[in-house]
């Protein structure tokens, strides 16, 4: 019964839908990072301002705050508003299931027991000897006598194992207070970096070969002036390095443990503390200092 209205309230639940009645509430919720989420930015459907952390959910069709993902199961959006509903909903799910598989098998148990199997003999078809029931004989009985209560007891657990995990991957977002949504954007700005520096690599590695043919072929005169005003180039435009880089990804929105936990368990009662202006500054004056090297090049 209980599942059951878990069930319920995630489906009926609204996750945290953004419309022009609180759209106002809804900015001053979160300070834009500049990093994945800007101020400059409005949502294509909506046509509102999308606040951070925020995203547009094109099966429901609305813009939803702190947006997790959609989830199928619950035929609605995992936001800011639910997530504690989506939580208990795989605890409460994944507990019955396990529960479910384990009992059934303490069911076939019962059923061996009460047949007295153990204490059973057999004869083998190749020796014609009367010897005691082996495991394998009551496992194979087990098979053919119960097959649908054994798959139904496998299923079960399996089901309950791949709802752990669903649960402790959510449990460990709210941990790091990012979502589903956010966690995918973090892993493509990392590739976007690394890709970027790479290929910077490369273009340094092509203009060194050059540089070293055309120095081949040049006079002694003209190589120091060169050289001088590449040095005095390169001390004005150094770039960030690749670890520089990434350290500038910074998560402003994870507050803590107990913040963190805090903000899901009460998002209306307890708002999220604003993070301190340093982080920002710090998350901020990176990734500028990166994009004003990539136009510079």
């Amino acid at each position: 019964g209980a599942c059951v209205y878990i069930f319920y309230l995630c489906i009926v639940t609204d996750p945290g839908t953004i419309d022009e009645s609180n759209i106002k509430n809804e900015i001053n919720r979160y300070p834009y990072d500049g990093i994945l989420f800007d101020s400059k930015k409005d949502c294509w459907t909506c046509k509102l301002p999308r606040p951070a952390r925020s995203k547009h959910c094109s099966t429901c069709n609305r813009c939803v705050y702190r947006f997790d993902h959609h989830c199928p199961w619950i035929r609605n959006c995992v936001g800011g508003r639910n997530l504690r509903l989506f939580l208990a909903f795989l605890g409460a799910h994944a507990f019955l299931c396990t529960y479910g598989g384990i009992l059934i098998f303490y069911i076939l148990r019962a059923i061996v027991l009460d047949q007295d199997l153990w204490a059973k003999f057999m004869r083998n078809r190749s020796t014609g000897h009367i010897q005691p029931v082996t495991t394998s004989v009551v496992l194979h009985w087990i098979v053919h006598g119960h097959a649908a209560l054994l798959g139904l007891g496998f299923s079960l657990l399996m089901i309950g194992v791949v709802l752990c995990g669903f649960l402790a991957y959510h449990l460990w977002l709210v941990y790091r207070n990012t979502t589903t949504n956010e966690t995918f954007k973090w892993k493509d700005l990392r590739r976007e970096i690394m890709y970027r520096h790479k290929k910077q690599q490369q273009r340094a590695a092509r203009a060194k070969q050059e540089t070293e043919q055309d120095k081949s072929g040049a006079n002694g005169g003209g190589e120091e002036d060169t050289s001088a005003g590449g040095a005095a180039k390169q001390e004005q435009e150094e770039p960030l390095t690749l670890q520089e880089e990434l350290n500038g990804c910074v998560n402003i929105y994870d507050r803590g443990f107990k913040a963190n936990f805090a903000e899901m368990l009460f998002p209306v009662c307890v708002p999220p503390p604003a993070p301190p202006a340093a982080e920002i500054a710090a998350a901020k004056q990176a990734r500028n200092k990166a994009k004003e090297t990539k136009k510079a090049k």
